[in-house]
């Protein structure tokens, strides 16, 4: 809730770099946004999240797609022609060598890897989203590579009343150097952090990189 912006915004930019169709791997595809668009332009969709409720949704938004409710370090890997992680997934996750590995096993030949980050600089920040009949406010504080984010949610329920809901999310804030390090020590091939992130249908914040990387050809 609130943040769809992000896979509506960089799914488009993320379709010009794909290939021929085939399967795509998301990591973290939450309601399935960005799966119902990849679904249209032709691609399959193998989709990861660890919410229920949020699969749910997104079987009924793409529902040719295949979900899995399961932790993006788990979870096998299907064969793919791209595995893609928005809305700074890997950095509430984490970002582990044998995560890097399974995602290059599971990549075809010159199969694409394209993910975003929060990155030290990030800094502290206060922002508020809204629909109709709900208000997102968040306040971020980074600290020691950490980004601690406190996030109110208000809904409105039957009789006028609003529901409210608080949540704290951590993120690991990752130097893209490093990033692009441990790609390459993953066997990936043409590593760089996307000057322009998605593409110019989302405007990132400060202190966001987007990676893309390879699988070798064969």
């Amino acid at each position: 809730m609130g943040f769809g912006f992000w896979a509506r915004g960089a799914t488009p930019g993320l379709l010009r770099m794909l290939g021929p169709a085939g399967r795509v791997v998301e990591l973290g595809c939450g309601s399935g946004i960005a799966a119902a668009m990849l679904g249209d332009a032709g691609y399959e969709v193998f989709g990861v999240d660890q919410s229920e409720p949020l699969l749910r949704r997104a079987r009924e938004r793409a529902p040719a797609g295949e979900f899995v409710c399961a932790s993006l370090h788990d979870v096998e890997l299907p064969p793919c022609v791209a595995v893609v992680a928005m809305g700074e997934i890997l950095s509430y996750a984490g970002i582990a060598d044998e995560l890097l590995a399974r995602v290059r096993a599971a990549l075809s030949p010159g199969g694409l890897f394209v993910f975003d980050v929060a990155t030290p600089g990030r800094g502290d920040s206060k922002s508020w989203h809204e629909g109709d009949g709900w208000l997102v406010c968040a306040e971020a504080i980074e600290s020691d590579r950490t980004l601690t984010r406190a996030i109110v949610s208000f809904r409105s329920v039957d009789g006028g009343e609003w529901r409210r809901s608080d949540e704290v999310h951590r993120l690991t804030l990752y130097p893209p150097d490093e990033l692009v390090a441990s790609l390459t020590d993953a066997g990936f091939v043409d590593t760089h952090v996307l000057e322009d992130g998605y593409g110019p249908e989302l405007e990132l914040p400060a202190g966001i990189a987007v990676l893309s990387a390879r699988a070798p050809a064969a």
